[in-house]
């Protein structure tokens, strides 16, 4: 028997047991022609099937975020998947807290340099069917203004002005 596959991607091999692997995403025919030794009419035959090659979702966690302590608003409209839909955004805020969607507000505590990263999932239940952006978040706390106590002067008299700080 002769075994002849024709892979759709310009590449062919001959073997009853074959291994092959794609370089690029796409829909791929592969078919398989099996020619017996008797070459009668019905000698040959061949099969078709078509493969599936996920490319990966695309995770757009946003631009870095400068913030005071508070609520900070997430979205990653923009990551997409062109094969299929993306199934879980899964957000990770740097300060131990954790939550899914594609739209969600999150509150920081405390002042600091945050490292987010959000993956995503798309529905291909392949081996690269997720992908992750990550952004960093600053998170100050407002400064406070004191100018001090209220003034009584003369016209004409010389004083300064001094910040009092708030520690």
């Amino acid at each position: 028997m002769n075994y002849e596959w024709d892979f759709g991607d310009g590449n062919q091999v001959t073997g009853e047991v074959v291994t092959h692997s794609y370089s690029k995403s796409g829909i791929y025919k592969v078919v398989l022609s099996v020619t017996d030794n008797l070459n009668t009419l019905t000698a040959s035959t061949s099969s078709e099937i078509s493969v599936f090659v996920n490319e990966p979702p695309v995770a757009v966690a946003g631009e870095d975020l400068y913030l005071n302590i508070g609520l900070a608003e997430f979205d990653c409209s923009y990551s997409y998947y062109k094969d299929g839909s993306i199934t879980q955004y899964l957000w990770n805020f740097g300060d131990g807290n954790n939550l899914k969607g594609a739209k969600v507000t999150h509150l920081y505590q405390k002042p600091g340099k945050y490292e987010v990263e959000l993956p995503v999932i798309d529905n291909s239940k392949t081996k690269n069917n997720s992908s992750s952006s990550t952004l960093t978040v600053f998170v100050n706390t407002k400064p406070v203004a004191n100018a001090g106590k209220n003034l009584i002067v003369a016209p004409g008299e010389k004083f300064n002005f001094i910040s009092k700080r708030v520690l």
